[in-house]
Formats: C-alpha cells, structure tokens, sequence
C-alpha cells in the first residue's frame, strides 16, 4: 500500500465515511471495510460514485464511495470526496518534485511541511538551513520575473548538492527562495552560513537577467516545522535593508538586530533619541550631511579611517577632521565603541525617517 493510500485508510477509518482509491486505470489499491469491492477489482462500470482526484506517488488516482441511489446522500458523498481529495492532494494536483513542495511549504498547503521535512537530511553537529529570499525591487517583482530568478538559482545551487529552489507570493509580491544547508565547516572565516551562497545568487541573477537583484539569509534552523516565521523573518530583513538605505544588496538576519530595533518604535520615540543623542532633531541630517555621511561609512568601515578614506576617495586626515568637528556638534566620539553605538543607532533613525518621507510615511513591504 502506497503513502496515499494508507493516508485514506487512516481518513476512513477515523471519520466513519466509507471511501476508496484506485489507480488511473481503475484498479482498486484500496477500500474501507464493507465495502462491495476489494483491492484488485476494476471499479470502472461498477456502481461506485467516481471522483478524479489528481496526481501523485504512483501516477493518477480516482477516489470512490458507494452509491446510495439517493440525489441528496450521493452529493454528500460526492463532498465527502472532494474533502478527502483536498486533504491528500492539496487540490487537484499534489506536488511531487521538490521544488512544488517546497512551494507548497512556502504556501503553508495542508500537508506540505511534512512532505518537506521527509526530503531534507538530518543536520549535522554545527550545521543549520538557511533560507535565502531574493527580489528584484518595488514594483519589478512580478512571478515571471522571480521565475528567471528561480531558474538562476537552479542552475548554481543544483538540487543535486542539497539545495531546493521555488517561487511564492506575500504580500501580493512574489520571490525567489533558495533553502540550503549551511555547514559550518564549509563557511569561510568572515561569512555567516548561507552569506556566500547569497552573494553568488545576487551577482549571477543581476548579471543574467540585468536587473536588481537583492537577497536576504535567514537565521539559522534545524527543522522546517516553523517554515512560516522563517519566510516572515526573511521578508522582514530582506525590506528593512532596502528601508534603512543599506548599500549592499545582501542583508543578514543575524546582522540587522539594530534595524529591528529602530523599525520597532514610535516615531515619538525616535525623535526623542534623536534630540537626545544629536542634541537636534532630524534637522541634523539636513545641516550637516557631509559628515553624517562621514559617521555613516565609518562606522561601515570598522571604525577604521583609512578604509573610510578609501570609500570616499578622499584623505585619511580629512575622515578624522570630519569626526572631530561631528564630535565637537554631538559629543559623541565615535573611536568610542558606547558613542559609536549611540551615534549608529541615531544614523539609522534618519536614513528610517527618510525612507518613510520618501514613500509618504509607508513602510509596508515593497
């Protein structure tokens, strides 16, 4: 008896409503105690209510109950059917491949992380999945488009290596998503699990299909059974890197907790610190945008002016003549890592109070 089968068996069985299933040519695989036929017989002529109920493990199968002769019980029944149908198809067809379940998952469709998580091995000591999330921008996500981006990452992350790729809708935006498992061991020294693969994606799918491309990896996991907060997590960090003005087009989870946290207030509060830690309000960015620009790419920089330097093509003296005359206005030192968080965290209010003026005081995905 295959998987589908015994899955009706334990349908029947629980809800009292006698049903049976046969293969695509009419033979019958199984059927509930009592009932006038037993596996092997051709149920096709015979005086059974039929109901084609998709595809799945062995092919095609047709669902069936006993006619009771009775229009109002035999369209009851016929119910009954397309309820069991739904429950072990997930509609008319039940994903088979890899990539449908791990759409179906993505959907959250009855059944699907079950199915997901028998596909996937057993993580070893040190090693987790990571979900990546990618799209191509506000407006320019639409399923064709994350299609070609599927299609990018099927061809670098093969299912062969362990990687399983699919497209799904959120918010009425549609992404790619690439579920990986990341083994520390194979992580090299200055990257997050999944970070690599991520950048590969980005680079690769801009390149291909000329278009931006942004990613974003999820936290680390051992199992698929909380999925759903997963691609939720992922989405999130995925706009706040977009929100938040950030450069790069590959955001991590476990590297945007500040973002969250800033996201998570009131716009009271945030001026609130803002005047506080600036000794101004958002007035700041607009008198002085040369050197919060200056704080800004120091900061993303380690705190080390010559690297600063170098991104901004000017001198290492003129960074540290900038960040004295930025101390002098705040008070804040930012070679001091307490002034260095203070000062970043009020940066991100301003580039988060931007981008909310910008789009007209939205922040909603996309």
């Amino acid at each position: 008896m295959n998987s589908i089968s015994e899955e009706l068996k334990k349908m029947t069985e629980s809800s009292g409503f006698r049903a049976g299933i046969s293969d695509g040519n009419g033979k019958v695989i199984y059927c509930a105690e009592g009932m006038a036929c037993s596996a092997g017989d051709n149920i096709f002529g015979s005086d059974m209510i039929l109901l084609p109920a998709g595809s799945g493990d062995g092919g095609r199968y047709f669902l069936f109950s006993e006619t009771l002769h009775d229009e109002t019980a035999d369209a009851l029944s016929v119910s009954a059917l397309k309820m069991l149908s739904v429950n072990l198809f997930g509609g008319a067809e039940k994903p088979r491949t890899a990539a449908e379940i791990f759409e179906a998952a993505l959907e959250n469709r009855s059944g699907s992380l079950k199915r997901l998580e028998q596909l996937l091995p057993d993580p070893g000591e040190n090693d987790s999945f990571r979900l990546i999330v990618a799209y191509c921008g506000p407006g320019a996500g639409d399923r064709e488009q994350m299609a070609e981006v599927k299609a990018v990452a099927s061809s670098v992350f093969p299912e062969e290596q362990g990687f399983i790729s699919g497209v799904f809708k959120k918010n009425g935006t549609y992404y790619t998503a690439v579920l990986c498992l990341a083994r520390r061991s194979e992580t090299e020294e200055g990257f997050v699990p999944g970070e690599k693969c991520a950048l590969q994606l980005v680079d690769t799918a801009s390149a291909e299909l000329m278009l931006p491309v942004y990613a974003a990896v999820s936290g680390g996991f051992l199992t698929v059974d909380r999925l759903g907060a997963i691609v939720d997590q992922t989405v999130e960090t995925l706009h706040l890197g977009k929100k938040f003005g950030r450069l790069d087009k590959c955001f991590l989870y476990e590297k945007m907790g500040l973002e969250r946290l800033v996201s998570s207030m009131s716009a009271e509060d945030r001026m609130e610190y803002l005047k506080a830690t600036l000794g101004r309000t958002g007035e700041t960015e607009k008198s002085l945008p040369e050197l919060i620009n200056t704080v800004s790419v120091f900061l993303d920089s380690d705190q080390n002016s010559s690297v600063a330097a170098k991104r901004m093509y000017v001198h290492r003296n003129t960074i540290n003549n900038r960040l004295e005359k930025f101390q002098k206005i705040t008070g804040l030192n930012c070679f001091s890592f307490e002034d260095a968080v203070r000062a970043r965290i009020a940066l991100l209010m301003i580039r988060y109070m931007e981008f909310s003026d910008s789009n007209n005081g939205r922040t909603s995905d996309g």
